[in-house]
């Protein structure tokens, strides 16, 4: 039997007064958060299994007010990545770059992430991210 899905998006308050839009999935009766808004950037959960590229993509996040992306990722070679676009026009096209990044590195951008989900009450992406942060230290410690 199939499970069951639907979609729906909720809005939040958080402890600093900003409202935050959350897009949930839920499969059984159990919801799990697939995006969220905090401030004007679209945060998307990892993605451990590989893209058609062969990227794992740990964490991406999309501003719609200049539209920009960011992508922190692990791609088909195993290597860190860091992939920043600026989409808005072409002002700033030339800005956008793709870059070999170091697992310390991507520590401590995730950190940082980590802070922000905490700080604005989403406690589960900050549960999510400590998870992931400890399979990294071990998937990278055999490397």
């Amino acid at each position: 039997m199939k499970q069951m899905k639907t979609m729906k998006t909720q809005s939040t308050s958080t402890q600093h007064g900003t409202s935050t839009n959350v897009a949930t999935e839920k499969i059984n009766d159990k919801p799990k958060v697939k995006q969220i808004y905090i401030g004007r950037w679209l945060y998307h959960a990892p993605n451990m299994s590989p893209n058609k590229e062969g990227n794992r993509v740990l964490i991406s996040q999309v501003n719609f007010g200049p539209l920009e992306t960011w992508e922190w990722g692990i791609d088909s070679k195993n290597k860190f990545y860091v992939d920043y676009k600026w989409i808005e026009n072409d002002f700033y096209a030339d800005d956008s770059f793709h870059e070999e990044r170091s697992l310390e590195e991507v520590k401590a951008v995730l950190n940082s992430f980590i802070k922000t989900f905490a700080d604005n009450g989403h406690q589960d992406w900050v549960e999510v991210y400590n998870n992931l942060l400890v399979e990294l230290e071990e998937e990278f410690q055999k490397i």
